[in-house]
């Protein structure tokens, strides 16, 4: 008999412990309001692209949790995602009607939530069945956007800059092809002022030696006339 106590007894704490075990996974995983339903108000809210927001995704007000997305719907007229999600009063009294909806993430890789940012129109509050519009949300970010943005942004950098080598090849190439002809022209110039000079300069030795020449005659004769003379 007392050995079937101690069994019991035992039973009973091993029990009690999977229970806390439990309850306590699911408070942690935030799945403890399956249970009950959230109370609160209704509210609508559209998205061009809602990534990995599941239901039961938590919605906060500065990082507090206020409610929780209940449904999730494709419009098929415009192709927005609609997320109906309640807001619980008792943790928030009052949101703005003009209020922004964001899907953020938990970390890097952590689960998709509703980030409201309130407004400034305290006269139109949100309640049960308003509608928060495209214009006024913000889609999810997918990871593989950001990658895929990056990837082409690095290779159109990457573009750029062989393009912009080529163009300063191009144009140190078509500058040293200007310096060049530069270079020839001026020493072409140099070499016909050169051979201008020495033309000039050998024309000039040439009459000289012509005036030389024709002047030797005349001091022969004045010789012979003189000799005569004496005789």
């Amino acid at each position: 008999m007392k050995l079937r106590a101690v069994e019991l007894t035992v039973g009973a704490f091993m029990i009690a412990g999977i229970l806390s075990l439990l309850m306590l996974a699911l408070q942690v995983s935030g799945l403890g309001h399956l249970f009950h339903e959230e109370p609160g108000y209704r509210v609508h809210a559209e998205f061009s692209n809602i990534g990995g927001l599941k239901v039961r995704a938590k919605v906060s007000v500065a990082g507090v949790v206020v409610g929780r997305v209940e449904k999730i719907i494709l419009q098929p007229e415009t192709y927005y995602a609609k997320v109906i999600f309640t807001i619980n009063p008792n943790r928030i009294e009052k949101v703005p009607g003009d209020s922004r909806a964001s899907i953020m993430t938990s970390g890097l890789l952590g689960d998709n939530y509703i980030a409201l940012t309130p407004g400034f129109d305290d006269t139109n509050l949100l309640k049960e069945g308003s509608v928060i519009p495209v214009t006024n949300t913000d889609s999810a970010v997918v990871l593989e956007q950001l990658i895929s943005k990056f990837v082409a942004n690095q290779a159109s950098k990457h573009e750029v800059s062989k393009e912009t080598k080529e163009v300063a090849a191009k144009e140190t190439e078509t500058t040293e092809i200007k310096e060049t002809k530069a270079a020839e022209i001026k020493a072409s110039k140099e070499t016909n002022e050169i051979k201008e000079s020495n033309e000039i300069k050998a024309t000039k030795e040439a009459e000289s030696e012509n005036q030389s020449g024709s002047n030797e005659p005349n001091s022969d004769i004045n010789t012979v006339g003189a000799s005569h003379e004496a005789s």
